[in-house]
């Protein structure tokens, strides 16, 4: 009798556990369902790149106004939209960044069909000073 008891106040525990990581997971799926809707609202080129140079995120505004799609701008596809006599020196001085670990800007022109205008970027770090140690570029870009 006892160890039906027990059985039962264990099976009763996990299904408890399961419940909250289930409700856990669910409110972190939402909040980050509602953190894309709103970079994909605000009314600027939005984006997060990586210290390596990839793309984190780009928020819709970002593709709509290159016309790239998110699989074409994946990685360092968001690079064919920088104007091409612009990128060396951008790359350039976003590994200079990376190697003093300061923050510092970024300007180059994106290209956009067959448009091209100015945009801007700051690297930055976390609340903590920290992020694997480098920066990431986080900036709106207004266009």
């Amino acid at each position: 009798m006892k160890a039906q008891l027990e059985e039962t106040v264990d099976a009763a525990v996990k299904v408890g556990l399961l419940r909250d990581e289930l409700m856990a997971e669910d409110a972190l799926r939402r909040g980050e369902d509602y953190l894309r809707l709103t970079i994909d609202t605000i009314p600027v080129l939005a984006w997060c790149s990586r210290p390596d140079g990839s793309n984190e995120f780009l928020n819709q505004r970002w593709l709509d106004y290159t016309g790239l799609t998110i699989e074409e701008a994946r990685g360092r596809g968001w690079q064919v939209a920088i104007h091409p006599d612009d990128l060396p020196q951008l790359l350039d001085v976003w590994q200079g960044l990376l190697a003093s670990g300061t923050p510092g800007e970024l300007e180059a022109r994106l290209r956009r069909l067959r448009r091209q205008s100015a945009v801007g970027g700051s690297a930055t770090r976390n609340r903590d000073g920290l992020d694997r140690g480098l920066p990431k570029v986080y900036r709106p870009c207004f266009a």
